[in-house]
């Protein structure tokens, strides 16, 4: 259980990092990504309009994986014994996988800008929430058994 504990944590925080690694890159790259979403056709109203969602998705998405990267640096849902990483991370991790693979195909493949809503909520939105859960879970949830 130690070895498995000692490989995922440093596992997410990898994930972690590169996922708002690749979400800065998305922000800085969405000029190819907004003209394969609008067309040659498009008004500079919706170029606008574009960019901005583009902006703030990537905004939104390093927020939430730093505010992660925060909560796993802290150590709040490490050592619970109903939240452990070992037990109930596995979906996150998960999740931070497929993002790296589909961020990067997102950026390489110069997919249309509205697939990046789609992607921030597999990979920023619930594995938030997620620990968001556990905390809350934990902390007001369940109650501390007293020993006799």
């Amino acid at each position: 259980m130690v070895l498995v504990t000692e490989r995922l944590i440093p596992v997410k925080f990898v994930f972690l990092m590169c996922n708002v690694f690749l979400f800065i890159v998305c922000a800085y790259h969405r000029d190819a990504n907004i003209s394969r979403g609008l067309g040659d056709e498009a008004s500079q109203q919706d170029w606008d309009e574009a960019k901005k969602s583009v902006q703030v998705c990537a905004a939104l998405g390093v927020v939430l994986l730093v505010l992660e990267l925060g909560l796993l640096v802290a150590g709040l849902t490490l050592f619970f014994n109903q939240t452990s990483v070992v037990r109930k991370n596995h979906p996150e991790i998960l999740l931070h996988c497929f993002g790296i693979v589909f961020l990067s195909w997102y950026v390489l493949e110069e997919w249309a800008y509205g697939l990046l809503w789609a992607i921030w909520v597999f990979i920023a939105l619930i594995p938030f929430l997620l620990d968001v859960l556990a905390i809350v879970n934990h902390r007001f949830l369940l109650k501390p058994r007293k020993s006799w």
